[in-house]
């Protein structure tokens, strides 16, 4: 059984928030 990931991946950042696009930049930028 694998562990839960730590943190979403943009995919799935984006599917659970499509208005934060800005955030889904923030996050490209830092990953």
């Amino acid at each position: 059984m694998q562990p839960p990931q730590i943190k979403p991946t943009v995919l799935e950042k984006e599917r659970l928030y499509p208005n934060v696009a800005l955030d889904l930049s923030v996050v490209n930028l830092n990953n």
